[in-house]
C-alpha cells in the first residue's frame, strides 16, 4: 500500500484515459493507484477524527497545552472530516467499485478471471507465471527429476 513513484505515474495515466486523451488504461498491480488513494485517506480521516475527537472529550486538557480556538476548529473539522468520509464511501467507493467496475468480490472474496486481467494485469502475470513454475517442479519432481527444486527462480515476473 506504499506508495511509490509508478502509482503516481498510473494516476496521471489513468486520469489521461478516463478524459480520453489516451486509448491504454496503466496497468496495475496487486492495488491500483485509487486503491492506494483511498487507503490513504481512510487513514489520514482516521487519525484527524481521533485527533479532533480527542480534542472535543478532553477540552480542558486541550486548551491547557494549545490555544482556546482548538475546540471549534475541532469541532468544525471533525464534522466535515465525517461528511468528506460520507461522501467518498458513497460516491468513490460505490461507484467505482459496485457500479463501475460491477466488482463483488467483498461479497464472494472471489474475482473472476476477466476481472483480474482487466484491473491489476501484473499481479494476474505473476499469478500465472507463479502457477506454470509450481506446474513444472510437480512434472518434474514426478519424474524423479534430482534438480527440481522450489528454489529456482527461473520463472518471469511482470
Amino acid at each position: 500500500m506504499w506508495p511509490y513513484l509508478k502509482d503516481f505515474k498510473d494516476l496521471i495515466q489513468m486520469v489521461k484515459f478516463n478524459l480520453g486523451l489516451v486509448k491504454e488504461r496503466p496497468e496495475f498491480d496487486r492495488f491500483t493507484a485509487e486503491e492506494k488513494i483511498e487507503y490513504w485517506a481512510l487513514i489520514w480521516g482516521t487519525v484527524l477524527m481521533i485527533i479532533t475527537g480527542l480534542i472535543m472529550w478532553f477540552p480542558i486538557t486541550a486548551t491547557s497545552v494549545l490555544p482556546g480556538d482548538i475546540i471549534p476548529v475541532s469541532r468544525a473539522l471533525h464534522g466535515w472530516e465525517a461528511v468528506l468520509a460520507t461522501l467518498a464511501i458513497l460516491t468513490w467507493h460505490t461507484y467505482h467499485v459496485v457500479i463501475k467496475e460491477r466488482n463483488r468480490s467483498i461479497f464472494t472474496g472471489i474475482m473472476t478471471e476477466e476481472e483480474m486481467r482487466h484491473n491489476h494485469p501484473l499481479e494476474y502475470r505473476r499469478i500465472l507465471a507463479a502457477y506454470e513454475y509450481l506446474q513444472r517442479i510437480s512434472r518434474e519432481s514426478a519424474r524423479g527429476d534430482s534438480k527440481a527444486t522450489l528454489t529456482e527462480t527461473s520463472y518471469e515476473t511482470a
